[in-house]
């Protein structure tokens, strides 16, 4: 559960989250089922975009069988 840093959701791009959680969905994915979210709690200072772009990227690559 986790992985995805307040960092990259407040400061970083939504390329860059999009391209974190796909990194991510790969690496634990084959491990068996995952809870994706943020590394801590979703703050006041998460952009609203990277937190979009946290959630439709899951949605879009998480499913099983992953491709």
């Amino acid at each position: 559960m986790g992985n995805i840093g307040i960092d990259l959701l407040s400061r970083g791009s939504v390329e860059e989250v999009v391209a974190k959680v796909r990194r991510t969905l790969k690496a634990v994915s084959a491990y068996g089922p995952h809870i994706m979210s943020s590394a801590n709690t979703i703050t006041s200072w998460v952009r609203p975009e990277n937190y979009l772009a946290l959630v439709n990227t899951t949605k879009q690559y998480g499913q099983y069988p992953l491709a």
